[in-house]
């Protein structure tokens, strides 16, 4: 049986701390993420953090919804739902399922990408047309895309690698 999800929105700083109390009290939620690594600089210390893929959004069950609204609200931070003017505030498996592919797909895209590497840009108004990375940035990279005269700033999981 498909299981049903309730989104919710919490204050970003309240992310980790609602988080880690449904989760004590035994409330199934999800809340998908991404690692990355990061150099401090002028040390040798590598850092692996998690941060979340959609930042001030938890998805919970259904039904245990009202439960953890309640759980929340007795440590005084906020466990809002999804305004009925963005959307139903309902997710299925298959749509959670696809986050968990994105935020897979994001651990790994920078390592993946290159200055000097040929990309197709997959989404966006410049979709179909192929550049190359001149540099690469924490969130972005700067292309030179063929058939224009000027470069571009475009984030990364918008792009894929050309293997000729």
């Amino acid at each position: 049986m498909a299981r049903i999800w309730k989104i919710f929105l919490v204050t970003s700083r309240h992310w980790l701390p609602i988080k880690a109390l449904l989760e004590d009290h035994g409330i199934e939620i999800e809340a998908p993420t991404f690692t990355f690594r990061r150099r401090q600089p002028r040390k040798k210390r590598v850092d692996i953090l998690s941060c979340p893929l959609l930042p001030g959004v938890i998805f919970v069950a259904q039904e245990r919804a009202d439960e953890a609204i309640r759980i929340v609200e007795d440590r005084e931070m906020r466990l809002r739902p999804l305004p009925s003017s963005i959307g139903s505030g309902l997710c299925q498996d298959e749509e959670l399922e696809g986050l968990r592919l994105a935020a897979a797909q994001r651990t790994d895209i920078r390592s993946k990408l290159l200055v000097g590497d040929r990309v197709q840009i997959d989404f966006g108004p410049l979709k179909g047309r192929t550049a190359l990375i001149t540099r690469m940035r924490r969130d972005s990279a700067d292309l030179l895309v063929e058939g224009l005269s000027w470069r571009t700033v475009i984030s990364p999981f918008l792009l894929r690698k050309i293997t000729s």
